[in-house]
């Protein structure tokens, strides 16, 4: 982008059409008409209604199809009504208590240290305190609460052992021991997790890609169902919730306790593992704990069904519901074209495409052969199996509707893959990479997000041509084939001013300090020139 200047709309655009025309050597005609649909996240920039990203797109191209991620809906449907502070500060103090760990932890070996030594004394294992701030989908706050429930208990042992002793590293550990006696804090945490363990697999779903756009308001309304069980829930009790994450409390002695694996245990299979039983008998008692879920319950529950109604809103467009057919569940046994009137409004949607338009004459009777031909060869593949199959073997058969079901797949409702990619350069670059190249970062980017597309044929040519570069760019340690079968015996080396060096056989004297060895058994060598000195030439005879 530095060479198109502000990252603006306008320059966005210019850059992306950059790409497919002068890159990818399409031409305009067929650029503009290859387009089908766009995801995006929900900045201005790109999601504008007047002047974004997507609006200038889809100027010259009324059929397009812009969708805002559905993996960054989900995210700010969580931030809108579970982190609001307005509303309740029960998440947010939790998601903030993880923050001060991190930091605290990040900064202070001498904190992490005790923790790690307080874990091997009672030979239990610990997990490393995790990031759950900053460009974060649900499933690191989740994975983030798994760890701190884990590391409970050992973690008060070691903040407690901390401010014992007469070495008080930092002045947070007593607020974080604190924290760690609340107990209503603990069963605020636990119910946390709760919430996230109903929401994770929505995110994690739409972050792999497996959900096609017309299944997203129907996985949605899924997830809402379980959080409606989080709210209809009677039975309410600080025991019942701590024990459904693997914690005991014992309201008399005010003890928590965990089973927590033995030290390397974790590496092994679930039933081979070994645990110890560790507790903390100093927690507070629980003033408040049931009162606190039940506000949680009545305020931020309904308001975050609220909010993912209000998200994927959008999804209930006519024109996902017209792409249904795609999925062989959805197709109705009795009446082999009850699916055409949704195919020809598709169609309709992308008539104006000057691309492999549709024979609408032809739709109905392809659809019929098609039903029969899975009957017969294709029955009881998953959805993305038949497709593959029918476009392989038999798209001259159904030509209209393979065109049809490559618009379908060409909808992809999140761009997961795009933040995937900025993960990976951001672990490229790391403190030890630092003079990579853009145009070396770029490449690496590339195979790493398209390696599930390249045949073996290609992925040979790539390693090839990579080894070739990087063999070429300065002095290497070549090894040289054998050109004759005959073995010669290992001869005496000599370094010569005029020929430079003798096996015992003729060997040329070769410009730019290159050498030709002729008939001699398999040698590595180094190059060497006049400037260098003799004793850094090497050579090394196989056997």
């Amino acid at each position: 982008m530095d060479t198109y200047g502000a990252a603006n709309a306008e320059n966005l655009k210019q850059a992306i059409d950059d790409v497919f025309i002068k890159a990818i050597k399409l031409s305009e005609e067929q650029y503009s008409n290859a387009l089908i649909s766009a995801a995006a996240d929900g900045a201005s920039v790109n999601t504008g209604v007047y002047s974004g990203l997507l609006a200038r797109l889809s100027q010259t191209r009324p059929w397009m199809v812009n969708i805002h991620c559905i993996s960054h809906r989900i995210e700010l449907a969580v931030k809108d009504a579970m982190l609001d502070t307005k509303r309740s500060k029960a998440f947010s103090d939790v998601q903030q208590f993880m923050i001060t760990l991190y930091y605290l932890f990040k900064k202070s070996p001498k904190v992490s240290r005790h923790l790690h030594s307080t874990a091997e004394a009672l030979d239990v294992q610990v997990y490393k305190v995790k990031k759950v701030h900053g460009t974060r989908f649900v499933c690191h706050q989740l994975l983030g609460l798994q760890s701190l429930i884990n590391d409970w208990v050992v973690l008060a042992l070691s903040v407690e052992n901390s401010l014992a002793s007469k070495n008080k590293t930092t002045t947070q550990l007593p607020g974080i021991l604190q924290k760690l006696r609340n107990v209503t804090f603990l069963v605020t945490c636990c119910y946390f997790k709760n919430v996230l363990d109903a929401i994770t697999p929505l995110s994690l779903s739409f972050q792999r890609g497996d959900i096609m756009a017309y299944e997203v308001l129907y996985q949605v309304q899924r997830t809402q169902s379980r959080i409606q069980d989080l709210i209809d829930e009677e039975a309410i009790s600080v025991k019942g919730i701590l024990s459904s994450i693997g914690n005991e409390y014992d309201e008399t002695e005010l003890t928590i306790s965990r089973s927590l694996p033995k030290q390397g245990h974790t590496r092994r299979n679930i039933v081979n593992r070994e645990y110890n039983k560790v507790s903390y008998t100093n927690m507070f008692k629980p003033t408040g704990a049931i009162e606190a879920v039940k506000s949680i319950k009545e305020k931020v529950l309904p308001e975050l069904l609220k909010c993912m109604v209000t998200r994927f809103s959008s999804f209930d467009a006519d024109i996902y519901r017209h792409m249904q057919w795609l999925d062989p569940a959805n197709w109705d046994e009795d009446d082999v074209t009850a699916e055409v009137k949704p195919l020809l409004q598709l169609a309709s949607h992308f008539q104006e495409r000057k691309m492999h338009e549709i024979d609408y004459f032809a739709v109905k009777r392809e659809w019929k052969d098609l039903r029969n031909a899975v009957k017969h060869f294709y029955i009881n593949l998953q959805m993305k199996q038949l497709w593959q199959k029918i476009m392989t073997y038999r798209r001259t058969d159904f030509p209209n509707i393979c065109r049809l079901v490559e618009i379908v797949f060409c909808n992809g409702p999140s761009n997961s893959t795009v933040e995937a990619g900025f993960s990976h350069l951001t672990a490229m670059l790391s403190d030890r990479r630092l003079s990579l190249s853009h145009k070396t970062m770029e490449d690496l980017l590339l195979l790493k997000v398209n390696h599930h597309i390249f045949t073996d044929t290609e992925q040979e040519k790539i390693i090839i041509s990579a080894l070739d570069s990087f063999l070429s760019t300065k002095k290497r340690k070549l090894k040289l084939d054998n050109t004759h079968q005959t073995k010669q015996p290992c001869m005496d080396l000599d370094i010569d001013d005029d020929i430079g060096v003798h096996f015992g056989v003729e060997v040329e004297q070769l410009e730019d300090d290159d050498m030709f060895i002729d008939n001699t058994e398999d040698c590595e060598l180094d190059y060497f020139s006049e400037s260098e000195p003799e004793e850094c030439f090497e050579v090394e005879t196989a056997e």
